[in-house]
């Protein structure tokens, strides 16, 4: 059974990140390799992702910062054209991070690929979520990652997860777009960085209470716009809403 596949536009990226959670888990879990002495050990692979991790979100704030502000200007612009150039943009941000990080370890992408192989093989705990925590970040810039929808995962279940998820992020908005007043738009990286982990923290939290991650979020979403009405009905008045809101918000601040 497959887990996760990447989209095209991904895989264009050729990054570490998406080719080895594509395959099959055939291939990248339960297999037959073992370690050997030229393995990566875990710990290495377990500080590469946590710098990724770190350096990602500081070095894509400013492009998310802007992007609030031409959302707070013009309320009709496509948001899922925005967020596929945010998701472009990740991508070559990632490359660049990826190839820093890789100096420093002084190691290439084809041993950190094969070492991460491996000790998902080995259901190691820690490598398992240090990949789901990328992938789960992939997804908030915009990445999509087609991961197996939970069986459990009734309409009404979802329809639940989406209230909540959306009042997590009204509320998240709502601070950003507070603070954006505030500063007049000219919030430092730092500050614009607390904001989004926060307003992510709340989106997560927002999910977990119905056992739902933030990665699996976005297939979800996918799926249910397919197959339930219900949802997709729910799921466009609230877009009916968020622009609404953005007009009204944008003739206050004329």
């Amino acid at each position: 059974m497959k887990t996760a596949a990447v989209t095209a536009s991904a895989v264009a990226a050729v990054g570490l990140a998406y080719w080895y959670w594509s395959r099959a888990d055939d291939d990248a879990v339960g297999g037959d390799d073992d370690a050997d002495g030229d393995t990566l050990p875990r710990e290495m692979i377990l500080d590469i992702f946590n710098d990724l991790q770190k350096e990602m979100p500081a070095k894509m704030a400013p492009l998310m910062q802007q992007l609030e502000m031409i959302k707070s200007q013009n309320p009709s612009v496509n948001e899922a054209e925005l967020m596929k150039f945010v998701a472009t943009n990740f991508d070559k941000v990632l490359l660049g991070v990826q190839e820093k990080v890789f100096a420093e370890y002084n190691v290439d992408e084809a041993d950190v690929d094969a070492a991460t192989h491996f000790y998902m093989s080995e259901q190691d705990a820690e490598v398992l979520e240090a990949v789901n925590d990328f992938r789960t970040m992939y997804t908030q810039f915009g990445g999509e990652i087609d991961i197996e929808v939970p069986v459990d995962l009734t309409e009404a279940k979802m329809c639940a997860a989406f209230d909540d998820y959306a009042a997590a992020r009204d509320k998240a908005n709502d601070l950003i777009m507070v603070e954006l007043q505030r500063s007049q738009g000219k919030m430092t990286e730092a500050q614009h960085r607390v904001l989004m982990t926060h307003a992510q923290s709340l989106m997560a939290a927002a999910l977990k209470k119905h056992g739902i991650s933030q990665a699996v979020w976005p297939s979800a979403v996918k799926a249910f716009m397919a197959s339930s009405a219900a949802f997709k009905s729910k799921f466009e008045e609230d877009a009916e809403e968020q622009n609404q809101k953005m007009m009204r918000m944008q003739q206050g601040m004329k």
